[in-house]
């Protein structure tokens, strides 16, 4: 397993251990069964690991380019 999939699997393990905590809490703010945003705690550990890799992915190519204009002059 690669580095990059590891941090997906732990944001994976992180939502799944975070969504009954908040399922629980949501359910005593509440006082009744529903489904809400508590239930997208593991998209939204993913989405936040993909932007992250995305962001420094932007920026080492960015940086790259600035890199190889700064040689041709």
């Amino acid at each position: 397993m690669n580095k990059g999939n590891r941090k997906y699997l732990i944001a994976i393990i992180i939502g799944v251990l975070l969504t009954p905590t908040a399922v629980s809490e949501a359910f005593a703010e509440r006082q009744y069964e529903a489904m809400g945003g508590e239930w997208l705690l593991i998209p939204l550990a993913l989405l936040v690991v993909f932007l992250f890799k995305s962001i420094k992915e932007f920026i080492v190519i960015t940086l790259d380019e600035l890199a190889e204009e700064d040689e041709e002059l």
